[in-house]
């Protein structure tokens, strides 16, 4: 006979009794962020503000994912709340994006964060295996990026790796289904890092992801179909970087 003596919002304390045998084996699992891999599933939020240090707080969206990806399935949630990760010449590497999850760009309800993408500190794509992205989508299930603006941190040589900025690899295990809303992938100001203007044509005026001449393009957005992917893009802009 199986008996739920006890449920809180933060422990679980399960009591069996198994009949005949005069023997109770008692188990408790306490779910919280310390614990979450004697509990299941679950669905954890953190935050990325630049600096870190805590059990729920990150420097950088490769230390969020990190996290998360070994949370079990999710959704989680990301929010970031600065306007700017990185800089010219010093942005954070590429991640893998195994678990469902959604990045919010905005969380602080200021400007849309900057993300600037380190040009050779790509994650390596599992297929093909010569690309890198920044992130790289390889999971089933539900992946959002709002209020997100990517940049490169220089210029791509266009030879030694083919960057792209996210690569939706998806997974055997079933559908992706991928938003992206409110978001820019373009160039930056060579001198500055600004963001370039997505709408006008920078290949001769802006750092680009992978290209290494005016005529040596990048890419946004690459798919990589191991099963159905379902992409939406809403108020995105995406230039040839």
């Amino acid at each position: 006979m199986l008996k739920l003596l006890l449920k809180y919002a933060n422990y679980v304390c399960i009591i069996i009794k198994l009949g005949g045998f005069g023997m109770q084996i008692r188990r408790m699992f306490f779910c919280g962020v310390a614990a979450t891999a004697l509990c299941g599933a679950q669905a954890v939020t953190v935050s990325v503000d630049g600096v870190g240090g805590t059990a729920t707080t990150f420097a950088t969206i490769h230390d969020a994912v990190s996290h998360t990806n070994g949370q079990g399935a999710g959704p989680h949630v990301i929010n970031i709340t600065v306007d700017e990760l990185g800089a010219l010449n010093a942005g954070h590497p590429g991640v893998s994006i195994t678990e469902a999850v959604t990045i919010n760009g905005n969380a602080n309800g200021g400007n849309r964060c900057v993300q600037h993408v380190k040009q050779d500190g790509g994650e390596p794509v599992t297929d093909p295996a010569s690309n890198f992205a920044f992130l790289e989508v390889s999971t089933d299930g539900d992946v959002v990026i709002n209020d997100l603006i990517m940049v490169p941190d220089s210029q791509g040589d266009g030879a030694a790796k083919d960057l792209s900025c996210i690569v939706l690899a998806g997974s055997a295990a079933g559908p992706l289904n991928f938003s992206i809303n409110n978001c820019w992938i373009t160039g930056a100001n060579a001198t500055t890092g600004v963001p370039a203007d997505p709408s006008v044509d920078t290949y001769t005026s802006a750092l680009r992801f992978y290209g290494s001449t005016a005529n040596t393009a990048g890419s946004g957005i690459h798919s990589q179909v191991r099963n159905t992917i379902n992409v939406s893009m809403t108020d995105t802009a995406v230039s040839h970087t």
